[in-house]
């Protein structure tokens, strides 16, 4: 955890050496999360928060720089979950739970 005049700015997790999850907080709240969910060295997973609340979770699982899946964090406590099923970049299928 790394802070300024005892105000979280940056919070880091590793295991085994592999940097697991960097968080960044604007006026101590969590604002965005990079997640390494495979263990694999890469962060290909993007989660933002609004207020502290998490709203959006994006996963680039190839590696090419598209965000081939989605998650939505709506008010009511359902989420839609979209996915980009051929790899063009645009989610074709969703489903809210």
């Amino acid at each position: 955890m790394f802070l300024d005049n005892g105000v979280p700015v940056r919070a880091e997790v590793t295991h085994d050496d592999i940097m697991v999850s960097v968080i960044e907080f604007e006026n101590g709240r969590p604002v965005i999360q990079r997640l390494d969910m495979d263990m694999d060295g890469r962060m290909e997973t993007v989660r933002r928060f609004d207020r502290s609340v998490l709203r959006t979770a994006a996963s680039d699982w190839y590696g090419d720089g598209i965000f081939s899946s989605s998650e939505l964090y709506r008010d009511d406590g359902s989420v839609v979950y979209s996915w980009d099923l051929d790899g063009d970049g645009t989610r074709e299928y969703s489903e809210r739970r």
